[in-house]
C-alpha cells in the first residue's frame, strides 16, 4: 500500500508474487475515497511477462471507461459502460487501519 497526498495505491499479489491488481482510491472530499481506477494483469504462464491488461477508470458519475491490452501481438479494446459507483466510496483510513481498503472484491 502507497499513500501519498490524498491518494491511496494497494497492490494485490497472485500466488507467485506478482502484482495482478492495483487499485487506486483518490479523496474527492475531506475524509472520503472513491476507488478511481483499477489494472487488472494476467501473465505468461510462471513468468513476469504481462500477457493483457485491463484498467478500468471509474467515474463518480457512475460510468467506467475500459481499456484492455493484449500484446503478443499488440492490439487494445476500449469499451464505456455504467456501474454502480456506491461500491467504490471508502472513508480515509486512521493509520493502520486499512482493512476496509485492502479487500480485492468491492461489495
Amino acid at each position: 500500500m502507497n499513500v501519498a497526498d490524498k491518494v491511496i495505491g494497494i497492490g494485490f499479489l497472485d500466488s507467485l508474487l506478482r502484482e495482478s491488481l492495483t487499485y487506486a482510491f483518490k479523496e474527492v472530499e475531506a475524509g472520503k475515497l472513491f476507488l478511481t481506477m483499477a489494472i487488472h494483469r494476467e501473465f505468461e504462464n510462471d513468468t513476469d511477462q504481462v500477457a493483457c491488461g485491463a484498467t478500468y477508470v471509474f467515474d463518480q458519475s457512475g460510468v467506467v471507461h475500459i481499456r484492455r491490452e493484449f500484446f503478443k501481438p499488440h492490439r487494445f479494446e476500449t469499451a464505456t459502460s455504467a456501474f454502480d459507483p456506491a461500491p467504490n466510496l471508502a472513508v480515509w483510513p486512521d493509520f493502520g487501519a486499512y482493512d476496509h481498503l485492502i479487500h480485492a472484491e468491492r461489495r
